[in-house]
């Protein structure tokens, strides 16, 4: 009688233990936006991760200039480190005027 008292207990702990873990909510919820950088402009928007179709986006004006935007160790704006390279070849291949960009492409800062 008592195993079957403590099988009893072991399985109410493992339920309320899965039931907790189940239901607690989450400290720190995935996002559901995405800061980007217009490199034209400097201008900062935020899109809805849903809404984001590839990168770099689309801006009002269908240029595919907007580029996702973190911040490096030392509390800088930058372009996200993934997606700078990409920038890059936009700049070699000419589709994007280096003389146009207002961020720093060396150090990909945002100029505001």
């Amino acid at each position: 009688m008592s195993k079957k008292m403590g099988i009893l207990a072991a399985i109410g702990i493992v339920l309320v233990a899965v039931a907790a873990w189940y239901f607690w909510p989450s400290s720190s919820p995935i996002p559901s936006d995405r800061q980007f950088v217009n490199v034209l402009t400097g201008q900062v928007v935020t899109l809805r991760k849903d809404k984001i179709i590839s990168i770099p986006e689309v801006d009002n004006d269908g240029r595919r200039v907007l580029y996702p935007i973190t911040r490096n160790d030392d509390g800088a704006t930058v372009i996200d480190p993934r997606f700078q390279q990409h920038l890059r070849n936009q700049i070699g291949n000419g589709a994007i005027q280096e003389s146009e960009l207002r961020i720093d492409p060396q150090s990909f800062v945002i100029q505001r």
